[in-house]
């Protein structure tokens, strides 16, 4: 079964003009909450054995809410053993350096870093056995045109497995997230000023005027 909990209503209604995700409305494996992801998560008992979380920017408004110790530690307490917890990092290597302040075991794929108590498999067959399990509806997901095998091989042979703590421990200059650390959050990207990007002139470009 799958819970998804979004704090969006308004989801549920353009999740309808997509025909390869309307199925989730009626799939009755999936139950979806429209509420805040960290308040609804303190009022279940449920254990889960992934919990997945496509975080905003890290430097955006209350995000700490949701990449803090006190937050991962919920979602700790929330996991079957040997689940994991995925999760977007948005670039910001204090999220991926609280994440070891919290599991045992850290690894990272593209821009998410993966959380657990337990190690992750390192056996290239197990990884990609584990991928071809998963089914959309009847069909195999990596059958589907926007898996292709190659993809999957890539995934499996991926470096995904080793596991990263304690290299990250030993960072200096990071800030450890906590609910009375809003540090991250000032934290602007590195991108300088262009003026010919500006909201108006874009804005204006868009309308023609």
């Amino acid at each position: 079964t799958l819970d998804i909990v979004e704090i969006n209503p308004g989801y549920l209604q353009l999740i309808r003009q997509y025909p390869s995700h309307a199925g989730l409305l009626s799939n009755p494996k999936v139950s979806i909450h429209i509420d805040d992801g960290r308040r609804w998560l303190s009022r279940t008992d449920k254990k889960f054995d992934f919990i997945l979380m496509n975080t905003t920017y890290h430097w955006r408004s209350q995000i700490n809410n949701l990449v803090s110790r006190e937050f991962l530690e919920l979602c700790k307490s929330r996991l079957t053993p040997g689940g994991v917890m995925f999760y977007n990092t948005t670039g910001s290597e204090d999220v991926v350096y609280t994440a070891a302040h919290v599991f045992k075991y850290i690894t990272r794929y593209s821009n998410f870093v993966a959380g657990s108590d337990s190690p992750f498999p390192a056996d290239v067959e197990t990884k990609l056995a584990a991928l071809k399990s998963f089914y959309y509806g009847d069909t195999p997901v990596y059958e589907l045109d926007s898996v292709s095998a190659q993809s999957l091989e890539n995934i499996a042979n991926s470096a995904f497995h080793e596991n990263l703590r304690e290299k990250i421990l030993a960072w200096d200059n990071r800030y450890l997230i906590t609910d009375d650390n809003l540090a991250s959050e000032f934290k602007t990207p590195t991108q300088p000023y262009d003026p010919r990007k500006a909201w108006w002139l874009l804005l204006k470009n868009s309308h023609g005027r």
